[in-house]
């Protein structure tokens, strides 16, 4: 037997976007008539934090850090105690009073798990536990132990009213799947509150980009004079700085899911971290990575795993619902892309074929 564990994203994302990072200091400068951009990186949920300022300032950022520190300390960690998600997983069954931000990220997950079949769950917490492949000792559960984790795993165990939230007795949740996006949200948010004209945000593997005019739909993030920004798509078969492909696009947020990501080997099998809800076992629907374009980072984050485990035809429609554009990498290096980036997606690797 062999068993090999992949570093975890926490740390891959450390270096994920530092090519992206570094260019789009140059594009903000240009957006400010040769005035110096201001960056700042730190760390929250896990992950590298990266900002990029255009109109703002070291007080401006700190806000901004701030604000995605209190939503995974205070709100989302299942690991820091006295968070909102780890009282909730201690005192399963029971209603508890959460922060609004924590009320919000429920709510819009239960949304989407519901529009999307229950493909998102965010109550497999003990199924990721039993896999452990966040941990040290990542291994194969039996059918049974999976059988046993999948029954905690029903979604309608979930309740919100206002800020009063509970989870069914004996689950687990685990917001890992919106995390990061959420956190990219209340950092824009931050960031426009203050006058920031236009800045970059990248939490782990999601980006945001805040751009200085107000767009009402997706379609203007691929076309015309509101283009701000261009974006390298990570190949899943390189390494952390390596892209096969770049996207213009205006103010937008991307996230990106691959089975690259988080895994570990056993006996030449590799078994990463993005279940499918239906068999307990990681996602085998053909697919290497989804990047998904949004208007919103939580659901860039959430429609990213959702494409991911849905495959590339299944997750079509509920794209389209949620007006999202996507890019699929397929283990041959074929490339499918939603009809609303077409234009806009150049591949820069030979070694990929748009389809």
């Amino acid at each position: 037997m062999s068993k090999r564990s992949k570093p975890s994203s926490k740390s891959i994302t450390t270096f994920a976007f530092v090519a992206v990072i570094l260019l789009l200091i140059v594009i903000v400068t240009d957006i400010q008539g040769g005035k110096k951009a201001y960056g700042k990186s730190s760390s929250a949920m896990g992950a590298s934090v990266f900002l990029t300022l255009c109109g703002g300032d070291e007080k401006v950022a700190d806000a901004m850090i701030e604000a995605v520190k209190h939503l995974d300390s205070d709100c989302l960690s299942p690991t820091i105690q006295g968070s909102d998600v780890f009282n909730l997983n201690a005192n399963s069954g029971q209603p508890l009073k959460v922060n609004a931000e924590t009320a919000d990220v429920l709510k819009k997950a239960v949304e989407i798990s519901k529009k999307s079949d229950f493909t998102l769950n965010i109550a497999l917490g003990q199924l990721i536990r039993l896999w452990g492949i966040d941990g040290d000792n990542p291994r194969v559960p039996s059918a049974e132990e999976i059988e046993a984790a999948l029954n905690t795993a029903d979604m309608s165990r979930i309740f919100i009213d206002g800020n009063t939230a509970s989870i069914g007795a004996g689950q687990l949740i685990d917001l890992g799947a919106v995390g990061k996006g959420a956190a990219c949200d209340i950092a824009a948010e931050t960031a426009k509150r203050l006058g920031v004209k236009a800045a970059s945000i990248s939490v782990g593997g999601s980006v945001t980009f805040v751009g200085q005019k107000s767009v009402s739909g997706l379609k203007s993030l691929f076309g015309g004079s509101e283009l701000l920004w261009s974006v390298g798509i990570r190949d899943p078969f390189g390494s952390v700085n390596d892209t096969f492909a770049s996207v213009k696009v205006g103010p937008v947020s991307i996230s990106t899911s691959g089975n690259y990501e988080k895994y570990f080997e056993e006996n030449g099998v590799r078994y990463h971290h993005i279940f499918d809800p239906k068999t307990g076992y990681p996602s085998d629907s053909g697919l290497v990575s989804v990047t998904v374009f949004s208007d919103s980072g939580l659901l860039s984050d959430a429609l990213s795993t959702v494409a991911f485990v849905l495959g590339y035809e299944k997750s079509l429609p509920i794209l389209k619902e949620y007006s999202a554009e996507a890019v699929f990498v397929f283990p041959d290096k074929t490339v499918r892309v939603t009809d609303g980036i077409k234009e806009s997606i150049t591949i820069t690797d030979s070694e990929f074929t748009l389809i």
